[in-house]
């Protein structure tokens, strides 16, 4: 299976392509920008766990948004 990702910044955009993807008999699915930064806060989490007892520094928070930031957006920040 492939998947294509499409942003869009109106509403009215993803409804149109939601639509037309079903038409054509594809399945389309709309993930939030809410929910992309639940994904983001529970690698933080999981990052913040796997530390065990060490001391998570702001910069490897940083670093961790910046990465999702990167694949969220596909630029280098």
């Amino acid at each position: 299976m492939e998947n294509i990702v499409i942003s869009t910044s109106k509403k009215e955009e993803t409804d149109f392509i939601l639509q037309l993807m079903r038409k054509l008999g594809f399945k389309a699915l709309v993930i939030s920008d809410e929910e992309k930064r639940m994904k983001a806060r529970g690698k933080l989490v999981k990052l913040a766990r796997s530390a065990g007892t060490h001391f998570v520094s702001e910069d490897e928070v940083e670093y961790e948004v910046k990465k999702v930031r990167r694949n969220r957006h596909g630029k280098k920040k």
